[in-house]
């Protein structure tokens, strides 16, 4: 085999893998369930790697009573989603597995990441952190007079894509500075 096809496999392996990548991620878009879930208090920006929001959302705490089981740190679980009347979504079960306890919820997978007896559980869901507009992190309202939201795409694996953010129930565009 010659130098150039050897390089010609390489690229197109790296680029089969960030295919891959894009693909996995617009399948949760293109099939995923929407929820809008609450979010606690935001982070804005870091300089140090550009743009983006740090966010802690409610159903990152969940509390034992919603619990069955010893839950310990490192355990990948599936927290059960159920839409309020208000239109945000909260969790209302946690399980090992993609099971249902009650009808018309959904399931986004997680990761215990603090479980100590008689405090909440802590569960991070990988989309704690948001890229934005470059310039446009002290956009986004903080503090306690507004109820900021994250509409997410939630797939039937429970993979969960951040679309869109809710400033009081409202559709919020962050914009480019």
């Amino acid at each position: 085999m010659k130098a150039w096809q050897k390089l010609l496999i390489v690229a197109a392996l790296q680029f089969a893998i960030l295919l891959s990548v894009i693909a996995f991620k617009q399948y949760t878009i293109w099939t995923g369930t929407t929820v809008l879930l609450r979010t606690a208090p935001v982070d804005p920006r870091d300089l140090i790697r550009g743009d983006f929001i740090a966010l802690r959302y409610e159903i990152s705490t969940i509390d034992r009573g919603t619990a069955t089981g010893d839950w310990y740190p490192g355990n990948d679980v599936f927290v059960e989603l159920r839409r309020g009347d208000d239109g945000y979504w909260s969790a209302v079960a946690i399980h090992g597995d993609r099971t249902h306890s009650f009808p018309g919820t959904e399931i986004i997978a997680g990761t215990v990441t603090s479980s100590y007896p008689g405090s909440p559980i802590q569960v991070h869901y990988g989309i704690e952190q948001v890229f934005i507009p470059e310039g446009s992190g002290d956009q986004l309202p903080t503090g306690t007079g507004h109820t900021v939201a994250v509409e997410v795409e939630v797939d039937r694996f429970g993979n969960a894509v951040p679309r869109r953010f809710f400033v009081d129930g409202q559709p919020f565009k962050l914009e480019r500075r």
